[in-house]
């Protein structure tokens, strides 16, 4: 049996048992996702994924996570075992550049991350601009929508090289005021799912995606920062975290538009009044009567004397129609995607202190904790090697998320207790962990 092997471009299948080659024009190397021209297009709906993160489903831990990543500090650190003044000066020059010098605006090193964020849980695609002075060197950073950026593979799904004339991205479109089209909003301010869907479809597969028009503009592979949180084989784009929860998403909103129509607005009648033993007369003579004195009339007390009068109610009260379950439920599915529990993002009805303090660790270790080692990652590898103080010591500093976080804190100390109770280990070998001087006894 022959046993196939990539070939190199033009020359068709090869195999190692000599069985012959392929149709020369086949090239097993190539991905299916070349398209030549200005990146491949995206096409997919991301307006209304936009849409879906303003939702207060999607907000709230959305806002949860950037909360979580803001609020833990960071610092710039020397590698080496001995670090010199000259590392430690370093390393102050690149925290005042990352601390609210970085553009022009100003911008602080907080709203940065807010913004990178917001793309790359939302979209995934969370796009920096890398703006250079003169000489080179990184000037300024900008955050930019990432849904209007392509990537320039080529055949084999490589961006070209750093310093390449190729374009690795090209930006293709600036976002216009279709969202505000009176037509996809109802009147409490919801989106209307099936009319938004419906006009954000065509405009993706057209290769449109809701924006306009514009000259494309390229960038290098030194220009951009594009970070994905979960890449695929499958597609040149990552697949976020509101796309995997969309469908639970758009059922929560149409459940509220449902609510609104429902109770508020008197979409459906409250009952019916079944007027027993009355001839068509009387019932007609009724009628009258409740269009002349009664209907919208506030605090108007109807006066009945008919016989066996029957009221048959048509609502159910929001409880025997399990609006407030099927919700609860919905919106659990959309936290758990998240990585969040219902504590951290404030729904507190049936949780205590042991569990909640258990959920906040898990929740670190397995959301926060990921997040953060993949900004760091993209700060290290790709921001701080454009920076003039980097190299005034030869690259020996890096950015690093604050490990003592009182969370990670907690469990060590446990750890840590019992091991002494088990005793796997001395009061001054965890000493020595925690940085402190051994005692002598």
């Amino acid at each position: 049996m022959a046993v196939i092997a990539p070939g190199l471009k033009g020359q068709g299948i090869r195999t190692f048992n000599g069985a012959g080659r392929g149709p020369a024009g086949l090239d097993l190397s190539a991905t299916i996702f070349f398209n030549a021209g200005r990146g491949i297009p995206r096409y997919e709906d991301l307006l209304t994924i936009r849409i879906l993160s303003q939702t207060h489903t999607v907000s709230v831990p959305m806002d949860t996570i950037k909360g979580q990543i803001t609020t833990t500090p960071w610092a710039i650190v020397p590698t080496v075992d001995k670090p010199t003044s000259k590392h430690f000066a370093a390393c102050d020059a690149i925290t005042d550049f990352l601390d609210g010098g970085f553009n022009a605006n100003p911008s602080t090193f907080d709203s940065l991350c807010k913004e990178w964020l917001n793309d790359i849980l939302s979209i995934d695609a969370g796009v920096l601009e890398l703006v250079p002075d003169d000489d080179g060197y990184l000037a300024e950073i900008y955050a930019r929508d990432g849904a209007t950026f392509t990537k320039n593979l080529d055949q084999q799904g490589r961006l070209p090289a750093p310093g390449s004339d190729e374009p690795a991205y090209w930006q293709v479109g600036a976002q216009v005021g279709v969202l505000q089209d009176s037509t996809l909003w109802n009147r409490e301010g919801l989106p209307q799912m099936d009319r938004l869907m419906q006009q954000n479809a065509f405009l993706a597969l057209s290769g449109m995606l809701g924006y306009r028009a514009i000259d494309p503009v390229p960038f290098s592979r030194d220009q951009i920062v594009w970070v994905e949180e979960n890449p695929q084989t499958w597609r040149p784009y990552g697949y976020s975290r509101i796309q995997k929860v969309q469908r639970l998403v758009e059922i929560l909103i149409n459940q509220d538009v449902s609510n609104l129509k429902y109770f508020p607005a008197n979409e459906v009648p409250e009952g019916a009044l079944n007027l027993v033993e009355a001839n068509q007369a009387e019932i007609e003579r009724f009628r009258e009567y409740w269009n002349a004195d009664i209907a919208g009339k506030p605090h108007k007390m109807p006066i009945l004397g008919a016989k066996n009068l029957q009221w048959i109610p048509f609502r159910a009260s929001p409880r025997e129609l399990e609006f407030l379950d099927s919700q609860e439920w919905y919106n659990n599915l959309v936290w758990m995607a998240f990585g969040l529990a219902p504590s951290e993002v404030g729904y507190v009805q049936d949780v205590n202190r042991s569990t909640a303090q258990e959920t906040a660790e898990v929740i670190w270790r397995k959301t926060t904790l990921p997040l953060l080692e993949l900004l760091a990652g993209a700060i290290n590898r790709s921001i701080l090697p454009f920076l003039e103080a980097y190299w005034d010591v030869a690259g020996e500093v890096e950015f690093v998320w604050d490990p003592k976080n009182p969370i990670i804190e907690r469990q060590k100390r446990r750890e840590q207790e019992s091991d002494l109770r088990l005793g796997l280990s001395t009061p001054n070998r965890i000493l020595v962990e925690r940085g402190e001087e051994p005692v002598p006894w």
